[in-house]
């Protein structure tokens, strides 16, 4: 049988069975038939003669074209470089709140790019309704007016740890007296903090694994089993309704180790989580893992969850695990420098404006001429105290109080003195006003940032769908 003979047979049976699946469907044509919308990670086909199901490419239903499109969007805009945010149409109010470096402005605004057609929009909160929903104006790239909507937050479920400290190794050895401020942050406060920037309008809702505890102590073996029975439970109850759920927390393995019972354990309970929460239609994001290339997140491991690496510069990160597309499927950049501007405000996320200010130097925001005249009077009140006490001892009138409450004032007057000291080496002088010494800290928010971004922008995505 020749090549051509062998087409011809293909292309009769092709015709054959097409007939049939039209006749199936009780159509005329195939015209008349709607196209499948394939949904999910790994999505099959069914053949509806025969039963048989078979694998379809990755990449071809809806979230994973949406993933796609947005990876190469956080690729595009981690590589251009002096990205124009004049905004020369904008109104100067709207340009105001474009610009602002306050921590209410950044919190309330998001440079949002519409995945359908790339193109790049700014959403301003202007308020909320009675029933909810948030009212948004929406200007272009460079500030123009869209139009004004009011769109309904999706509920964005964290399960992550409060425990603080999450800086303190990499700040351990820093002697700036307003770096308490990172000692002090979690781990949940830091992708919060990524979420709430990516997305300023959606809710958010923490699941703590440090609350599953027993007798008051931090369980390693219980935290991630309980909490996902807990969240069950509460979408069972009618107590949340999520669009999303992101989750930071998770167990790393080189790909030459075994895994451990317990490991095999909470896979197992995480594999029935992640079924469970499909069948209501909510999806669930985890980080691919900071253990490199040779590691593996077992939550990524053949458990239906959407994996999330990170970007370093364009290029996925050399601490970022679970490097393939069965495993992770979305990518944001967060290999990030924590900058801290003239200021005191601080950005972690990368994303324009301020994460969060430095409040603990008392000295910030006031003038060179304020701290000398109150150090000036803290001595001198110190002095007078002293003569008074000189004049006492004189007349032969000094109790035991006296000296107790002269001892006490002099303590706080030292306190405060050293403390105006210490906060005076860690702040330098700018037209006469105290500002903090400019630091930038080479480091990155791994991809449990890039998770709860993507997770946030995947919800904002959705609550815009409608509206552009």
């Amino acid at each position: 049988m020749g090549k051509y003979d062998l087409a011809i047979r293909l292309g009769k049976s092709l015709l054959s069975d097409t007939a049939s699946y039209v006749k199936a469907c009780g159509k005329r044509s195939i015209l008349e038939t709607k196209p499948t919308i394939f949904h999910g990670i790994n999505p099959t086909a069914i053949y509806p003669l025969s039963g048989k199901t078979f694998a379809l490419p990755r990449f071809c239903t809806l979230e994973m074209q949406e993933a796609r499109r947005m990876n190469k969007i956080a690729v595009r805009q981690a590589k251009s470089q002096g990205i124009d945010r004049t905004y020369p149409n904008a109104t100067p109010q709207d340009l105001k709140r474009l610009t602002s470096e306050t921590i209410e402005d950044s919190y309330s605004r998001v440079e949002w790019t519409n995945p359908k057609d790339g193109k790049v929009y700014n959403l301003l909160k202007q308020g909320e309704t009675k029933d909810g929903k948030v009212v948004v104006r929406i200007l272009d790239e460079h500030g123009a007016f869209v139009k004004e909507a009011n769109i309904t937050p999706k509920i964005h479920v964290l399960i992550d740890d409060t425990a603080p400290g999450v800086f303190a190794e990499q700040y351990k050895n820093s002697y700036d007296s307003y770096i308490t401020e990172f000692l002090k942050m979690s781990h949940f406060d830091l992708i919060q903090m990524g979420a709430k920037r990516a997305n300023p309008f959606e809710k958010t809702i923490l699941y703590d694994v440090r609350t599953s505890c027993i007798d008051g102590k931090y369980d390693v073996d219980k935290r991630g089993i309980e909490i996902y029975k807990e969240i069950i439970k509460d979408i069972d109850n009618k107590k949340m309704s999520p669009y999303i759920i992101s989750m930071s927390r998770g167990v790393d393995y080189k790909f030459s180790e075994s895994l451990s019972e317990f490991s095999l354990q909470e896979h197992k309970s995480f594999k029935n989580f992640v079924s469970e929460l499909q069948k209501s239609g909510i999806r669930i994001l985890v980080s691919a893992g900071n253990s490199g290339k040779n590691s593996q997140s077992i939550e990524l491991l053949n458990t239906g969850a959407e994996g999330v690496g990170a970007l370093q510069h364009g290029k996925i990160a050399s601490y970022s695990a679970s490097r393939n597309s069965k495993f992770t499927q979305h990518y944001e950049e967060s290999a990030l420098n924590t900058t801290v501007d003239e200021l005191g405000n601080v950005n972690i996320t990368g994303i324009p404006g301020t994460d969060f200010s430095l409040k603990n130097n008392f000295l910030l925001g006031r003038t060179q001429k304020d701290y000398e005249i109150q150090i000036s009077e803290l001595l001198n009140y110190r002095r007078l105290l002293s003569k008074r006490v000189l004049k006492l001892k004189k007349e032969g009138k000094l109790i035991q109080e006296m000296i107790d409450n002269y001892k006490h004032k002099c303590e706080l007057i030292d306190n405060i003195y050293a403390k105006l000291q210490s906060q005076r080496r860690n702040v330098s002088i700018k037209n006469g006003v105290f500002v903090p010494i400019k630091m930038r800290f080479d480091g990155h928010g791994g991809t449990s940032l890039a998770t709860a971004i993507r997770a946030a922008k995947l919800a904002l995505n959705d609550m815009m769908k409608d509206v552009l």
